[in-house]
Protein backbone atom coordinates (compact mmCIF):
# COMPACT_ATOMS: atom_id res chain seq x y z
CA UNK A 1 0.00 0.00 0.00
CA UNK A 2 2.81 1.97 0.95
CA UNK A 3 4.16 2.09 -2.53
CA UNK A 4 0.78 2.87 -4.53
CA UNK A 5 0.61 6.41 -1.87
CA UNK A 6 4.53 7.26 -3.30
CA UNK A 7 2.95 5.81 -6.88
CA UNK A 8 0.32 8.41 -6.30
CA UNK A 9 2.24 11.31 -5.01
CA UNK A 10 4.55 11.11 -7.88
CA UNK A 11 1.51 11.64 -9.99
CA UNK A 12 0.07 14.43 -8.38
CA UNK A 13 3.74 15.95 -8.73
CA UNK A 14 4.10 15.56 -11.87
CA UNK A 15 0.53 16.45 -12.80
CA UNK A 16 1.31 19.70 -10.84
CA UNK A 17 4.05 20.58 -13.07
CA UNK A 18 2.69 20.05 -15.75
CA UNK A 19 -0.12 22.56 -15.00
CA UNK A 20 2.41 24.84 -14.43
Amino acid sequence: MNKLFRFTAAALLVASFGVL
